[in-house]
């Protein structure tokens, strides 16, 4: 357990490595509020033996330090009204500046939490495919969704265990002056209750930590396979079976949630009967024993009550924390684990040089390309040469699992090059040069993904409707032959798609994709079975309509070739 619980603090600090200099900066303030706000904390108590002492005309304290400091500044120490407003205006400002830092803590929490899952969400998507492929998605999804919201309350946590813990230190630094027999006999005594807890937990601390990691990235992952098995599920009925493993997977890992949370509060209430009992047994045995008078005994009293008031929050606090950290250090371990990918990504990924200037004018060429699968013990391709003429239409066919989107993707620059080179214009891609080379690609994929906007956003991919070229929009749905359907929509081109497409065929999903690809106005059109939808005739018209285009060199993918068309090259895998 010992190695869990310094494992999360150890982790949660190296993820906090991570912070940009502006977050650093603001940390560095956070530490000043804190300081400042024990200080605050320390002057509203120190406040109480006079304000008492004066309320009730002792004058046990008028030799302590604190009387001393006023009538240093001549002021009356049997003034009731002014140790009164004194008091008052400490324990308000006191709470109104932890209030601010209490907003600071939020604040910075939720903020680190943004960037970093800006971060890995930018990271993941300028990542190359063979990563992405390695990578589990619903481990990402809840990374992104659900342990970054976990990780803002640990990182919130953590501000208010160090807040806690300064404070806590400081209050006992000024109960030690005030009596320090009494103070290490209360701090001893809370401490080692709270440690007892802890000692009796950690076993099964060790068991929540591990399942509850465990479930977040099932829950997601089952219910991406559920929700994507639609069709499939309404055919066998199997909606109860579903709904029973989701409800059985649910409760779970909320119940585990219910027992970390119960765990952190519970011993609070156990704590702070135990004081109360505390300090009446120890007022009555001052009174009864010692033969204190209860006058004299209330001041000091006073400020250990107050003190104590102040203290039982913070410990719990810290103790909250511990067991908090100690309950979701998994999904730190994960967080911080995606953060050192996405750091190396963007070292390593972004060295393309902006300056070049790429021109395609003559020929794509693949020179003697070998190719192989991560853990395949033959490559894909072996030796393999091929050269597409710019303008020309070229077909590349061959059965499922030949390597035919492989190919396209080595083309396009997804995959980078184990051995051989391609070339444009003779002139060699790699990553100085791979954005230029990606910025003269259109590339359609056989599932065409849309979002859940309008026809005219999604053929346009704008964000702001008037930057949407209509008649360009107009061109581009007629050559991809979807015109007339849209024109026969009551809203035409701001008609909505639904989620995904759902409002729309297969086919006509097909063909917005096309027109999004002809609307970028790229040199090279790429149709990965993106016609795979359309019968034979649609098909002929859409190539026959592409093939029109000046300038367009077309790459189309397929395992039948549409025999009406008349492809300049056809490439048999």
């Amino acid at each position: 357990m010992n190695n869990i619980n310094n494992s999360v603090f150890y982790e949660l600090f190296l993820t906090l490595r991570f912070l940009d200099r502006k977050k650093k900066l603001t940390l560095v303030f956070i530490a000043f509020a804190i300081t400042l706000s024990s200080f605050l904390e320390i002057l509203s108590i120190g406040a109480i033996i006079p304000f008492i002492s004066t309320i009730l005309d002792v004058d046990t304290y008028d030799n302590s330090n604190i009387i001393k400091f006023f009538n240093f500044f001549k002021f009356n120490s049997n003034d009731k009204f002014f140790f009164s407003t004194i008091f008052i205006l400490l324990v308000l400002f006191s709470a109104t500046f932890r209030i601010f830092t209490n907003y600071l803590f939020i604040k910075f929490s939720k903020e680190i939490v943004s960037d970093f899952s800006i971060k890995i969400y930018k990271n993941n998507l300028h990542n190359n495919l063979i990563e992405i492929k390695k990578k589990n998605i619903n481990n990402i999804i809840s990374i992104i969704t659900e342990k970054l919201n976990i990780f803002s309350d640990l990182v919130l946590n953590l501000l208010n265990s160090i807040s806690a813990l300064f404070l806590i230190f400081t209050i006992s630094i000024f109960l030690l002056f005030v009596n320090y027999k009494i103070t290490l006999i209360a701090t001893s005594f809370i401490f080692f209750l709270y440690l007892i807890i802890i000692l009796n937990l950690k076993s099964k601390l060790n068991r929540v930590a591990k399942e509850v990691a465990e479930l977040s990235f099932v829950r997601v992952k089952k219910i991406k396979e559920s929700l994507g098995n639609f069709r499939q599920i309404h055919l066998d009925n199997s909606q109860l079976l579903y709904s029973n493993f989701f409800t059985k997977l649910e409760s779970r890992f909320r119940n585990i949630q219910f027992k970390i949370s119960f765990i952190g509060q519970f011993p609070r209430f156990i704590v702070e009967t135990v004081v109360i009992i505390f300090v009446v047994v120890s007022i009555y045995y001052f009174n009864y024993y010692l033969n204190y008078k209860l006058i004299h005994i209330l001041p000091l009293a006073g400020v250990f009550v107050f003190s104590t008031q102040k203290l039982l929050p913070l410990i719990h606090q810290l103790y909250n924390s511990y067991i908090t950290l100690s309950g979701y250090y998994r999904y730190v371990i994960d967080i911080r684990t995606e953060l050192v990918k996405s750091d190396y990504q963007i070292r390593t990924n972004f060295n393309y040089d902006k300056n070049i200037h790429l021109v395609f004018n003559k020929d794509i060429v693949l020179n003697n390309l070998d190719y192989k699968y991560p853990g395949a013990s033959k490559p894909i391709f072996n030796l393999f040469n091929l050269k597409i003429i710019k303008g020309s239409k070229c077909a590349i066919v061959g059965k499922s699992g030949v390597g035919k989107t492989t190919l396209l993707d080595i083309l396009i620059g997804i995959y980078e090059l184990q051995k051989g080179k391609l070339l444009v214009d003779n002139k060699e891609i790699n990553l100085k040069n791979s954005r230029q080379w990606k910025n003269k690609i259109a590339y359609v994929p056989q599932e065409v993904f849309l979002f859940d906007d309008s026809i005219a956003r999604n053929i346009s991919l704008e964000l702001d409707s008037e930057n949407i070229d209509e008649k360009k929009l107009k061109e581009c749905a007629i050559l991809s032959e979807i015109y007339d359907y849209i024109n026969n929509l009551p809203k035409k081109f701001d008609t909505l798609v639904g989620e995904n497409g759902a409002y729309l065929s297969g086919g006509q999903k097909q063909r917005l994709g096309i027109a999004r690809s002809l609307y970028k106005n790229k040199e090279i059109l790429i149709l990965d079975e993106s016609t795979n939808a359309l019968d034979s005739e649609s098909e002929e018209i859409i190539l026959k309509n592409l093939a029109n285009i000046k300038d367009i060199t077309i790459i189309q993918v397929t395992h039948k070739l549409n025999s009406s068309f008349k492809f300049d090259q056809i490439i048999k895998l």
